[in-house]
């Protein structure tokens, strides 16, 4: 999942767009008066009673990474019927799912593709561990994750190159706290920058360095680059290009296994170890927080 935008918003799209009209493979010939199980027993039983033998099949003959094929047919006429709809959450299936702590409708039909799958190979469910997967999703994809993480010494002790030119690496950061934002060229990273302008001319570059770096999996070019500097006026460095191995590492030191949503704010405390991470910006919001955290940080 690292580095790839959030999906949930544009799954979500797609299922309201296509409420009651699922057509894709293995879902078009349900009857939409199946009745609603009330545990995933009672789903593997009447999927493996009602589905058709070709999905069946498909389901046997493939690893289970086929379930996720599923998700967009299947798996939305399962939150169509017998989660959303007119039980909208009220039935007994989602009621069953939220006591186990899963409160969003793909991620309980994700559960059931998924062990459907695993009956039909008689192998164990493992739902406590499918339950937990998604709840460390959620935690790890939450507006503010407040956790200390450590980062390798490649990443602390690679160069990299400013837009100005300069030489520097994460350890010449080492000692103080410094705010790490990892931006793309959207909407909301100027806002950040700007919010960010503010924070340093508070706390003062001698309290507080800020660092800005582009992913390397998001390249911009040298126009672009001068575009994004003339319209955001940082006043802190911006790194447009790191190696692609110091892009992951950092990536899994930091942000693994969430997904990057940018722009991801990380502050790291004197002690060269994360102290939270704000994922994505939410404009007033997030300054609050960061600031009250930086505050924190400096009475370390």
């Amino acid at each position: 999942m690292l580095f790839e935008r959030l999906f949930q918003i544009y799954l979500f799209a797609i299922f309201f767009l296509t409420c009651g009209s699922v057509t894709a493979q293995g879902s078009s010939n349900l009857p939409s008066s199946m009745p609603c199980p009330a545990n995933l027993t009672e789903c593997i039983k009447e999927l493996e009673t009602t589905l058709p033998s070709v999905t069946l099949d498909k389901f046997r003959s493939s690893p289970e990474t086929v379930a996720s094929d599923y998700h967009l047919s299947l798996g939305l006429w399962i939150c169509n019927n017998w989660i959303m709809g007119e039980w909208h959450y009220k039935s007994p299936l989602a009621k069953y799912f939220m006591a186990l702590g899963i409160d969003n409708a793909e991620d309980m039909s994700g559960i059931i593709l998924t062990s459907l799958w695993r009956d039909l190979h008689s192998q164990p469910l493992r739902l406590e561990e499918q339950v937990s997967n998604y709840k460390k999703y959620w935690f790890y994809n939450s507006p503010q994750i407040t956790e200390e993480r450590s980062i390798p010494d490649e990443v602390w002790n690679q160069a990299l190159r400013t837009y100005s030119g300069q030489m520097i690496k994460l350890a010449d950061f080492k000692g103080r706290p410094f705010i790490l934002l990892i931006f793309a060229n959207d909407i909301a990273t100027p806002t950040a920058i700007f919010s960010l302008n503010s924070i340093r001319k508070t706390f003062g570059t001698k309290e507080l360095q800020i660092l800005g770096m582009l992913p390397p999996f998001e390249p911009m070019d040298k126009a672009t680059q001068a575009d994004f500097v003339r319209k955001t006026r940082p006043s802190f460095p911006l790194v447009f290009k790191c190696p692609p191995e110091f892009g992951y590492a950092l990536g899994n030191a930091l942000i693994s296994p969430g997904d990057i949503y940018f722009p991801e704010i990380v502050l790291i405390g004197r002690n060269g170890k994360m102290i939270t991470r704000f994922h994505g910006w939410y404009k007033k919001e997030t300054q609050q927080s960061l600031e009250k955290s930086v505050h924190a940080a400096l009475r370390r």
